[in-house]
């Protein structure tokens, strides 16, 4: 569900830079300057080569991360110029000292193990992000010339050890529904050629808080609520963003982004429950086709007639009058819409609606919404061994955009796995309710009357007894009205619940 605020505050607090937007006639829109006041060039210059070769909103993210570990260099006197092994050495000592990393060499292969602890600042998925940042300085700036060794965030044995691999692959060149290549695309590119690894890289998973009834209805509730709130204090922009966020499940970055071309969908007015968005790593180019219901449409036509003409500089009131490159959403300053502005309002509402939802979100835990509400769905039609289901998770991947069949697999195993703690809880409750003995305190020591466990025969009771020797069945319902994991999981599957 993302990294927490606070974790990401502590991580930026280690620089103490800051950014300064120029003008539109300025060489660099964006100029970063240390704790004196002096710009730091080289990360001023990275952001002005990397925002032309994909999204600004990955650039400002890469910059955000890389601040640390400049200012780190710098309270070193150590040069982010110098060769691929000073830089491994600085960059290990910022790793311990700033964050608290536990860096050893990796003696199998080639580079360094990193393991996280207790006063970490960065979640595991931030201290991807980290790795990727440093690794894409270090290309953009070989890219124009800057920096004249290789990029000392790859591994050169293991980058020539997984050339050499793939090059003696059977039938290598091959796609992968050929059938004939020796291992698949993805298995190949999974094979390690960082200079810095995880310690135990696990496979990535679902937060099995967001598949819980409760959570569902409470993140359903929050979202309803941020609705329903008055135009004044949520734009209808950011109601039409919600709406799409909610029934289709793009990125948030990739909604900010939309163009007025991707909303018509190559007509003059768009088709209806269709827009065409940035996915990630297409570089700043619309390939990803979202579909959608009704109320996105109306919500989208709402703010397109009632509001957005307001922001437009040249107070255009038609689509018609809008060019395919024009953005679709507009500040208030009449620039096009971002990930980071739309995070300012999320902020002003987030604890209004935080108070109707028993898990933190964020706009990205909505996407996991649309994920695990469509395969329930789904899980409640048709049998979920059936062919059917498969081509109904084929669907909803195709629609989230993933790179990785496997991704849904994931989501799908999760619900697997909240069905199983549904009947292993099923199970606690029918032991507690046969009447078992509770344990009893005698002196310093706890026991339980031998006899008392017994059935009359002198064997332990079979389950199946259970409802059969008169003791109350488990309770169906929670203590707060919510029904109890294993019923609503049991309802779901066989299709008694609605939606």
């Amino acid at each position: 569900m993302g990294t927490p605020h606070r974790e990401r505050g502590r991580y930026a607090s280690l620089s103490g830079y800051r950014t300064i937007t120029g003008d539109a006639a300025d060489t660099f829109r964006l100029t970063v300057v240390d704790r004196d006041g002096l710009p730091v060039m080289p990360l001023t210059l990275y952001h002005h080569l990397r925002v032309g070769r994909g999204p600004r909103s990955t650039a400002d993210t890469y910059l955000g991360m890389l601040c640390p570990v400049f200012a780190f260099f710098d309270e070193h006197d150590q040069s982010w110029e110098e060769p691929p092994d000073r830089i491994e050495q600085y960059l290990c000592a910022f790793l311990r000292e700033r964050l608290h990393l536990v860096v050893s060499a990796d003696t199998a292969l080639d580079g360094y193990r990193i393991a996280a602890t207790r006063d970490t600042p960065l979640s595991d998925s931030g201290l991807r992000v980290l790795r990727a940042a440093l690794r894409d300085f270090y290309r953009v700036m070989r890219a124009h010339g800057y920096y004249p060794y290789r990029n000392p965030m790859l591994s050169d044995l293991l980058v020539g050890l997984k050339r050499e691999h793939v090059r003696h692959l059977a039938s290598g060149g091959a796609p992968d529904h050929a059938g004939t290549r020796g291992e698949s695309r993805l298995d190949s590119a999974l094979r390690p050629i960082a200079t810095f690894r995880d310690q135990r890289r696990l496979p990535w998973t679902v937060d099995l808080l967001v598949g819980q009834p409760r959570a569902i209805a409470g993140l359903n509730a929050a979202l309803d609520a941020m609705l329903t709130l008055p135009d004044a204090t949520l734009s209808l922009r950011d109601k039409a963003v919600l709406i799409l966020l909610r029934y289709a499940g793009p990125r948030i970055g990739e909604v900010c982004a939309m163009t007025v071309g991707g909303y018509r969908s190559h007509t003059q007015d768009g088709v209806p429950g269709q827009v065409i968005l940035l996915d990630k790593g297409s570089y700043g180019r619309e390939v990803k086709t979202v579909h959608f219901i009704m109320e996105v449409q109306q919500a989208l036509l709402a703010y397109l007639r009632e509001e957005r003409p307001a922001h437009d500089p040249l107070g255009r009131t038609r689509l018609s009058d809008l060019s395919d490159d024009d953005p679709f959403f507009l500040t208030e300053d009449g620039t096009p819409y971002t990930r980071m502005a739309f995070m300012r309002h999320w902020r002003k509402v987030y604890p209004f609606a935080r108070k109707r939802c028993p898990i933190p979100f964020s706009p990205h835990t909505i996407r996991h919404l649309v994920v695990t509400e469509l395969l329930l769905e789904a899980r409640g039609r048709c049998d979920k061994t059936s062919a059917v289901y498969l081509d109904l998770k084929l669907a909803i991947a195709a629609m989230m955009g993933w790179r990785s069949p496997q991704t849904i697999d994931v989501y799908d195993h999760s619900l697997d796995r909240l069905e199983a703690l549904g009947v292993l809880h099923a199970l606690q409750e029918s032991i507690r309710d046969r009447g078992r003995p509770r344990l009893r305190a005698q002196g310093d020591r706890l026991s339980v009357p031998l006899q008392s466990t017994m059935s009359r025969d002198g064997g332990v009771p079979a389950l199946a007894d259970a409802a059969s020797d008169g003791t109350p069945a488990p309770a169906d319902v929670a203590g707060d009205g919510t029904p109890a994991l294993h019923t609503w999981f049991a309802d779901r599957i066989t299709g008694r619940a609605g939606p």
